[in-house]
C-alpha cells in the first residue's frame, strides 16, 4: 500500500541544508538499526501448492507445468480414508469379484480367527505380496483389478492372535496419486504424498476415529513400502487437520500423528512428513497465541524418528479465522470478506491477534527442537461474496463457501509471516485459476507478490 503523502518539513533558518541532511540520514540510520527484525524481513513468496490429482497423467503433467510458472517447486495433494465397512460390503461392490477358489477374499482371510473391524482403504495404491506381513494375506488379481485383503492382528502377533482386523483394497488404471510423483520428479519438483487417514468419529466429526489406530498405523507402514522411493517423491501429507489447540480434547490426534510419523519412520526411505493444522484466532474460539505456542511444541513432540516433521498452519485468511491486518491496520475494520464470518467490526474487536503474531509464537514453540521446520500455508481463496462490488465467485466453481482473493491480501498475508517460516506453500491450486471478475488469475500475478 503507498505511503500516504506527508508535506515536507521546512529547513529551520539557523541550519544549513546539508546539516539538515546529515542529521536526517544519522536519524535514519538509527531507526533502521532499531527497526523490529519483522520490518526487515523480505517477504517470502509461495513456493508450493496444495491440490487434487487428475485423472491423466497429461492432466498431472499440464497442472505441475502451470505450477511450476507460477514459482512452485513443490506440490501436496491429498489422501484417503481407512474407513470401517459392513462385512456384506466387503464381498460386494467394488469388492464383489475378489475371490479366491469361488470363496470372497474377505472370507478366505478372516477364517478361523475372529473379526473385530472391516475396514477398506479408498485410495488407487498398488499392494503387492512385497507388503505382505502374515500368511493369511492375500493379493489376488481379477479382471484388472489387483487386491489386497490383509489381516491385521489386534491382540498378538500374525501366529498367535485370534482376533484380526480384515483391510480391504482394490487398484486398477492409474494411481494418479502416483503419476503427481513421476510427473513430479520429470520436473525437478518435489511432491508430498497424502498418506492413508483415520476415519471421522461418529459423534464429533471433527475429530479422529482411533479405536483401530493399531491398523492404521500398520496399513500406514504398508502404504509408505508400497508408495516406494520414485525421484519426485519428498515425504508423506497427514491431512487430518486441526486447530492449533493443545487442549486434551485433541489428543486423538496427537496420538494418530504420532504413530503414522513412527510408521513412516519405520518403513519408508522418505522420512518426511508433513502436517497443516489451522490458525483461529476469532475470540469466540478461545484458541490464542500463547495456546498455539504450546500446540506447536506438543505437535513437535510426535515427530520420533522421523529426518524431519514440517507443520504448515493455515493462516486463516481464506476462511475468515485469521487476520493478516497487523501494525497500523489492526484497529481497521476487517475487510469485506472476513465481515461475512465475523461481522462488522475492527480486526482488534474479533481477533486475538494477527498472523505475524501467532506464527512468531510458533517460532518460539520450537526453540530448542532439531530435525522440525515451520512453513506457512498461505490460504489463496478468501470466505465468498455472493453479488455486489466485491463478489468473488471462482470461475471454475470450486466451492459453495470460498471464492477468489487479491493480490492485496495475499500480499499483507505474505507479509505478516516473513522471517518466520523456512517455506510457504498455499491451499488450494483450485483458486488461482479463477479469472477474478475477467481479470488475470492468480496464478499468473503470484510470483510478483509481495
Amino acid at each position: 500500500m503507498p505511503v500516504p503523502h506527508r508535506s515536507a518539513v521546512p529547513v529551520r533558518n539557523h541550519l544549513s541544508v546539508g546539516a539538515a541532511v546529515l542529521i536526517m540520514t544519522m536519524i535514519t540510520s538509527v531507526l533502521t538499526v532499531l527497526a523490529p527484525p519483522r520490518a526487515q524481513a523480505a517477504a517470502q513468496g509461495i513456493s508450493g501448492f496444495f491440490a487434487a490429482a487428475q485423472s491423466t497423467a497429461a492432466k498431472n503433467r499440464d497442472q505441475l507445468q502451470q505450477m511450476k510458472a507460477a514459482g512452485a517447486d513443490t506440490v501436496i495433494t491429498f489422501g484417503y480414508t481407512l474407513t470401517q465397512i459392513t462385512a456384506a460390503e466387503a464381498r460386494a461392490g467394488r469388492f464383489a469379484s475378489c475371490t479366491i477358489d469361488q470363496t470372497s477374499c474377505y472370507d478366505k482371510v478372516r477364517s478361523g480367527v475372529t473379526v473385530r473391524k472391516v475396514l477398506a482403504y479408498n485410495g488407487n495404491t498398488k499392494f503387492t505380496s512385497a507388503q505382505r506381513l502374515c500368511a493369511r494375506d492375500v493379493f489376488p488379481a481379477v479382471n484388472g483389478t489387483s487386491y489386497a485383503v490383509l489381516g491385521v492382528p489386534v491382540n498378538g502377533s500374525c501366529s498367535t492372535a485370534t482376533t484380526f482386523d480384515i483391510v480391504m483394497t482394490a487398484h486398477s488404471g492409474l494411481d494418479v496419486a502416483a503419476s503427481v510423483t513421476t510427473e513430479a520428479g520429470a520436473l525437478g519438483m518435489q511432491h508430498y504424498i497424502g498418506m492413508p487417514a483415520p476415519d471421522k468419529r461418529t459423534d464429533y466429526a471433527w475429530l479422529p476415529d482411533t479405536s483401530y489406530i493399531s491398523t492404521l498405523k500398520d496399513f500406514t507402514g504398508r502404504f509408505a513400502r508400497a508408495t516406494g522411493n520414485p525421484t519426485g517423491l519428498a515425504g508423506f501429507y497427514q491431512h487430518r487437520e486441526m486447530p492449533m489447540s493443545d487442549g486434551p480434547d485433541w489428543d486423538g490426534m496427537y496420538q494418530v500423528y504420532r504413530f503414522q510419523n513412527d510408521a513412516i519412520a519405520a518403513k519408508s526411505s522418505k522420512k518426511t512428513v508433513m502436517i497443516s493444522p489451522y490458525v483461529d484466532a476469532r475470540k469466540s474460539m478461545n484458541q490464542t497465541p500463547t495456546k498455539a505456542k504450546a500446540a506447536t511444541a506438543k505437535m513437535a513432540a510426535t515427530k520420533g524418528a522421523l529426518t524431519k516433521l514440517i507443520i504448515a498452519p493455515q493462516d486463516g485468511m481464506g476462511t475468515g479465522k485469521g487476520s493478516a491486518y497487523g501494525g497500523e491496520k489492526w484497529n481497521w475494520r476487517v475487510d469485506p470478506f472476513q465481515r461475512t464470518v465475523v461481522g462488522d467490526v475492527t480486526n482488534a474487536e474479533a481477533y486475538f491477534a494477527s498472523s505475524a503474531t501467532y506464527y512468531q509464537n510458533m517460532v518460539d514453540g520450537l526453540a530448542g527442537t532439531s530435525g522440525v521446520a515451520l512453513w506457512g500455508n498461505i490460504e489463496g481463496m478468501a470466505p465468498i461474496i455472493a453479488s455486489g462490488e466485491n463478489a468473488n465467485p471462482c470461475s471454475t466453481g470450486h466451492s459453495a463457501n470460498r471464492g477468489f482473493t487479491w493480490d492485496s491480501r495475499m500480499t499483507a498475508q505474505l507479509n505478516e509471516v516473513a522471517g518466520k517460516t523456512a517455506k510457504n506453500v498455499s491451499y488450494h491450486w483450485d483458486y488461482y485459476l479463477c479469472t477474478r471478475n475477467g481479470g488475470p488469475a492468480l496464478k499468473d500475478t503470484i510470483t510478483s507478490l509481495p
